[in-house]
C-alpha cells in the first residue's frame, strides 16, 4: 500500500521555524517517522488508516474534496504534525552519519542555540497541539456529527421512500401561489 504523508514539506517550513535551506530528505524522514510512530497511536490504527485513505483518494484525484469532518480533523492533525516532526527532526538535522562515525554538525557561521530550551518549548507547544487533538477525538467519538453513509429511513414507516433533495419551500409556495391566480393585483 503507498505511504501518503500528512503534512508536506513545504507545510513543515511554513508552519514552524524551519529555513528553506533545511535538507528536505531529513525532514521527509522525519515526518514519516512521527506519523508512523506517534500519530498512529493517537488516532487509533482504524481512524489513522481511514484518514490515510482519504487523503490518498483526494491527492490521486478519486475525490474532488474531502468531507467536513476530515477537514476538521486535519485542522488539529497539521499542528501535531508539524511540531512532532520538528522535534523528530532535531537530532537528524544536528547530527550526521559518515563512514566514520556519528559526527555532530558543527557550522562555523551557526549559533550554537540551546538544544534543551528548544527541545522544551516546542515539546510543550507539542503537548498541548497533542491534548487538543486527543480531545477533539474524543468528543467526536462522543458525539458523532457525521455519518460515513446516510440511509434513508423515510420507506420504514411512510412505505414510501422520499428523495433527499434541497427544496427552497418559501420559493415553492410563492411560485405556486401566483400560478393560481393569487396575489395578482386586479
Amino acid at each position: 500500500m503507498v505511504k501518503i504523508q500528512f503534512i508536506s514539506v513545504q507545510t513543515l517550513k511554513e508552519k514552524t521555524v524551519l529555513q528553506d535551506n533545511v535538507n528536505e530528505k531529513l525532514l521527509n524522514i522525519a515526518i514519516r517517522e512521527f506519523q508512523d510512530i506517534e500519530m498512529k497511536r493517537i488516532l487509533k490504527r482504524d481512524e489513522y488508516l481511514r484518514l490515510e485513505g482519504e487523503l490518498l483518494k483526494y491527492q490521486e484525484g478519486t475525490i474532488s474534496e474531502l468531507e467536513e469532518a476530515d477537514v476538521l480533523l486535519m485542522e488539529y492533525v497539521v499542528p501535531v504534525m508539524c511540531y512532532g516532526a520538528l522535534m523528530y527532526s532535531i537530532p537528524a538535522i544536528h547530527t550526521k552519519f559518515t563512514d566514520k562515525g556519528l559526527q555532530e554538525d558543527r557550522d562555523l557561521n551557526a549559533d550554537r542555540g540551546n538544544k534543551a530550551e528548544a527541545r522544551a518549548d516546542y515539546g510543550f507547544k507539542l503537548d498541548s497541539a497533542k491534548r487538543s487533538l486527543i480531545e477533539y477525538m474524543n468528543e467526536a467519538r462522543e458525539n458523532p456529527t457525521h455519518c460515513g453513509t446516510i440511509e434513508d429511513t423515510t420507506f420504514n414507516f411512510t412505505g414510501v421512500a422520499l428523495p433527499d433533495t434541497s427544496i427552497d419551500y418559501e420559493e415553492q409556495y410563492r411560485k405556486d401561489y401566483y400560478k393560481a391566480g393569487g396575489g395578482r393585483r386586479v
